[in-house]
């Protein structure tokens, strides 16, 4: 009996999985409902873990502690504070702001937004989101600052092309190291076997 079960769940797990199943789920008038319910249900899935990642990132760096300190500070002070380059500072602040931890003030200044006060007032919250990074390690200042690590020059030397494969120019960027990983390994092998 378990061994059907098993059969009709696999069956099941590779329909949905499907991409041209997804296609006509979503076309078919009898599944539509379906297909949007699970596509929003899946998206706020997404949505909530990106929204933690960015309440994390300041609670880690002590953003609301710094702005509940000193008041209304630009982008540039922050950067310095926070010790994130100007572009990562800038995605952080856009990002918290959207979700109200954060509202700007004149002359292009962040400060506190309803529910980045709140935070400061409620310690308990604050205490479990601190508790949550002990559980998960994530280094969030780094995820923060790809962009702009992605595009610094990076020194190639003989022994990182020896082992990459690649012969890359000196001033090489990472993102292009990356993308020539992915042109010459797992690319290329998609191209072969379409």
């Amino acid at each position: 009996m378990s061994s059907w079960f098993d059969a009709a769940f696999s069956l099941r797990e590779r329909l949905l999985s499907s991409a041209q199943f997804q296609r006509f789920a979503a076309a078919f008038p009898l599944t539509r409902p379906i297909a949007r319910r699970r596509a929003r249900a899946l998206f706020d899935l997404v949505a909530g873990f990106v929204y933690s990642q960015i309440l994390a990132a300041c609670v880690r760096l002590n953003l609301f502690s710094i702005l509940a300190a000193s008041g209304p500070q630009t982008v540039a002070e922050l950067s310095t504070r926070l010790e994130l380059s100007l572009e990562a500072t800038q995605r952080l602040l856009s990002a918290a702001k959207a979700l109200d931890l954060l509202e700007t003030r004149g002359g292009g200044r962040f400060a506190l937004g309803p529910l980045g006060a709140a935070l400061i007032g409620n310690p308990g919250i604050v205490a479990m989101i601190e508790h949550v990074l002990m559980i998960i390690p994530i280094p969030l200042t780094k995820l923060w600052d790809w962009r702009s690590r992605a595009e610094q020059p990076i020194e190639t030397t003989l022994l990182q092309r020896r082992n990459s494969g690649l012969a890359l120019a000196r001033g090489t960027t990472k993102r292009q190291c990356q993308n020539n990983r992915y042109d010459n390994g797992i690319g290329a092998r998609a191209r072969n076997n379409p």
